[in-house]
């Protein structure tokens, strides 16, 4: 029974990332589905009240996530990414050697 209900929760997973915009889905899609399989095969490993927590935690986060991919998508922003061009101490060497 445990298989039947993981093999079900993960095919409604597969499902829920074909909402993601289709970019996304293209780089992301196959790995979220392969990591959600393996979360709820070692939560069943663990019982239901694992697998539970888990389906619902995906299912509260699915809502935020989604809206956040599809405005990126819409709007073609990019995550920024924070670039430190001070250059460090000079203790920073020493002790990154050791």
């Amino acid at each position: 029974m445990k298989q039947t209900a993981v093999f079900l929760l993960t095919h409604l997973f597969s499902f829920t990332v074909r909402l993601y915009p289709f970019s996304f889905r293209a780089e992301f899609g196959e790995e979220m589905t392969t990591v959600f399989t393996q979360v709820m095969i070692e939560s069943a490993k663990r019982g239901w009240s694992s697998v539970t927590a888990v389906y619902l935690r995906e299912c509260r986060d699915l809502p935020l996530n989604l809206a956040r991919e599809h405005w990126y998508s819409l709007t073609k922003r990019e995550i920024p990414v924070m670039t430190i061009h001070k250059k460090p101490e000079w203790f920073f060497y020493p002790a990154w050697i050791i």
